[in-house]
């Protein structure tokens, strides 16, 4: 067991959308209503299929902000949890920022292995995106991402960065006015505090990382007004 790595990393930020009632997803919709008993008296029990929806998921990330396909912490921060004996210091709990794109690298580090680079048996292939935390954890070094490095994200046209404790974060409608702010995720990690009128030079900063992350991974940014739904069709009528 002690050259056998365990790693548990749980899924993002509690889940806002209510699939059983919220006719975004008809076919979803009409498929619970028909399969299974979401009576008030049978919740929760054999035979239900329920969802407690955008108040009670944002509950569920306190006492981070938002929930899951949102780019604030209540959306992205999850638990991570290493085991390997061999190489990595029982026993700590760390709170430096890592991203699931660091995972690949670290296991490949673990095993010796080499990524190999942009072509692979005369085939073209994806670079990684990520850095090993096997350092890090083994105390080689000081931090997972250097200053001036970091990861970006961007889902249903919410989009941020991090960088250290610093996180940039640009939201959508209705969670936003879609202008970016400044976050100290150290002293502030709700982000109810947006510091970029006061440190506008590590917005700057903050920004120029953003627009490499940007421009590395082709991100197509979603035009405005854009909806999560919006070419799903309009709902069927309910059968009577």
């Amino acid at each position: 067991m002690k050259n056998t790595v365990f790693i548990f990393l749980s899924d993002n930020g509690p889940e806002s959308n209510d699939f059983a009632s919220e006719r975004t997803v008809p076919s979803v919709t009409d498929w619970i209503a028909d399969t299974f008993d979401n009576s008030y008296e049978n919740l929760g029990n054999e035979g239900s299929f329920i969802y407690y929806g955008k108040p009670w998921a944002h509950v569920g990330a306190a006492a981070h902000r938002f929930h899951k396909t949102v780019m604030t912490q209540g959306g992205i921060n999850s638990p991570l949890i290493i085991s390997y004996p061999n190489s990595v210091p029982q026993n700590r709990v760390v709170s430096e920022f890592s991203s699931v794109v660091d995972i690949t690298p670290t296991i490949l580090e673990l095993a010796g292995a080499f990524h190999p680079g942009a072509n692979f048996q005369g085939r073209l292939v994806h670079g990684m995106d990520g850095r090993s935390i096997l350092p890090y954890l083994t105390g080689r070094e000081e931090t997972i991402y250097p200053p001036g490095t970091g990861n970006g994200f961007e889902l249903f046209g919410h989009n941020a960065f991090i960088s250290e404790n610093w996180k940039i974060l640009r939201l959508m409608e209705p969670y936003g006015d879609f202008t970016w702010g400044l976050y100290d995720l150290d002293k502030d990690p709700a982000e109810l505090n947006d510091l970029s009128s006061q440190f506008p030079d590590k917005l700057q900063e903050m920004l120029a990382l953003y627009a490499d992350y940007e421009s590395r991974n082709d991100l197509i940014q979603v035009p405005e007004g854009w909806k999560m739904f919006e070419n799903l069709g309009p709902a069927p009528t309910p059968n009577n």
